[in-house]
Formats: structure tokens, sequence, C-alpha cells
């Protein structure tokens, strides 16, 4: 059988554990949620004296 020692050091490494998990799928969330976080972004600006269409 364990120790009181045993059990709370068992206890202690399983909230450590948890938080871990907790905090990985909470940055995991934020950023699927940021949509093109990783994309390269850059804008064109064109000017046309005449247009036909």
């Amino acid at each position: 059988m364990a120790d009181h020692q045993d059990i709370r050091l068992r206890f202690r490494v399983g909230l450590f554990v948890g938080g871990v998990l907790v905090l990985f799928m909470a940055f995991v969330l934020v950023i699927g949620s940021q949509s093109r976080l990783f994309e390269q972004r850059y804008f064109l600006r064109t000017s046309f004296a005449d247009v036909q269409g």
C-alpha cells in the first residue's frame, strides 16, 4: 500500500499534468480561431487609365 507521501506526490503530478493539458488545449483553440495566422499577406494597388469591358 502506498504511503501518504507517495499519494501526495502522485496527486501533485496529476494536477501539474492536467494543468499543462488544459493550457495546451487553450493554446490550440486560440491558434485555431485565428484565420490565416501564419500566411504572408500583401496588398496590391493598381491604377488603370482606361478600362473597357
